[in-house]
């Protein structure tokens, strides 16, 4: 069954992603975001000297199901 839900309700349908859950998600952005910009840094090696157009962002599910 396939119910429609108006705009902006979310916080009435889901309570618990207004609070507790965006906390969860705030934490997850900043360890994302320490871990690229530590791959980023390790790519360009400690002069800066790597090339950037070669680094590739590691998505496949295996790696980052081992990361948690």
């Amino acid at each position: 069954m396939f119910m429609f839900v108006p705009a902006a309700c979310t916080p009435m349908a889901q309570p618990l992603d207004a609070g507790i859950i965006s906390k969860f998600k705030s934490v997850l952005r900043r360890l994302y975001g320490e871990w690229i910009i530590k791959l980023v840094s390790d790519h360009l090696g400690p002069d800066r000297t790597g090339d950037p157009k070669t680094f590739v962002v590691p998505n496949s599910l295996p790696l980052l199901r081992g990361l948690i």
